[in-house]
């Protein structure tokens, strides 16, 4: 058995009905507050959703913070806490202060904002407030539960604030290093030359030293390499007279041969 056809009747009050609905649903929107940054749950609704619509925390602010914590750092697991102020003490870095302001939006709303000051590593924008709005009797009730998933963003702000300063101190240290390294490498070298001094004595003792009195260790009869330059050599025996003498080390192999003269004796007769 084929349905009835529609009657023109209900095709109209269909579409009146609808036409109602479509009147209603504009009136409402037009009547939400876009202004509140956080908007309190009614009082009829359970306390897990009142915690979750009235409370900003820096997580849920910036989702995209979290790819950018280091590895070294391990995300703070949520805590559990027994008052405000041990909330507020929470979610502090050492030496750090806060700004409790709370603004009367209405007669029956208030907003909380709870700004805690950087931390000493960690910049102006990365300390994000809290901020919860609602009915004091409202805020009352949560700020507590607000403050404790409040608290471990705040820790790992801080921990990551931390890290990403001891990172960037050890790159900056790294690469001044590095460039030490390599000015040193490309540092000129000074130029050599070599010289030997031969001495017909076996026992002589030779000392070889630079313009600035410097004394470089050269042995008779081996060749040594020297910077270039000019060396006073001091050649000297017991019972031979000392031999001194400037020479000029170059590019080219420097040899001095040195004959020692035996000192004249003085006898004396008894």
């Amino acid at each position: 058995m084929s349905s009835p056809a529609p009657t023109a009747t209900s095709e109209a009050a269909t579409n009146e009905e609808t036409d109602e609905h479509e009147a209603l649903a504009g009136d409402l929107g037009d009547g939400v507050d876009e202004s509140t940054t956080a908007d309190s749950t009614p009082a009829d609704n359970d306390d897990d959703d009142d915690e979750s619509d009235t409370a900003e925390s820096p997580a849920e602010h910036d989702e995209g913070d979290t790819d950018a914590t280091p590895s070294s750092v391990e995300t703070p697991q949520p805590i559990v806490l027994s008052g405000i102020i041990q909330g507020l003490a929470a979610s502090l870095a050492v030496k750090g202060t806060l700004l409790l302001a709370i603004a009367k939006l209405s007669d029956q709303e208030i907003l909380v904002t709870i700004q805690p000051t950087p931390a000493e590593k960690e910049s102006h924008a990365a300390a994000i407030p809290l901020q919860v709005a609602g009915s004091p009797a409202e805020i009352d009730a949560n700020l507590v539960s607000a403050l404790a998933q409040y608290v471990p963003a705040r820790t790992l702000s801080i921990a990551t604030a931390e890290a990403i300063a001891q990172q960037t101190a050890q790159a900056a240290a790294k690469a001044k290093d590095d460039a030490a390294r390599r000015a040193e490498a490309y540092k000129p070298k000074p130029k050599t030359g070599r010289l030997r001094v031969n001495v017909d004595q076996k026992d002589a003792t030779l000392v070889v030293t630079d313009a600035a009195g410097k004394t470089y260790p050269v042995d008779i009869r081996k060749q040594s390499i020297l910077p270039v330059g000019k060396y006073t050599i001091s050649v000297a025996k017991e019972y031979h007279d000392t031999h001194t003498e400037v020479v000029t080390v170059g590019s080219t192999p420097t040899t001095i041969d040195v004959t020692l003269k035996q000192s004249a004796l003085t006898l004396g007769i008894s």
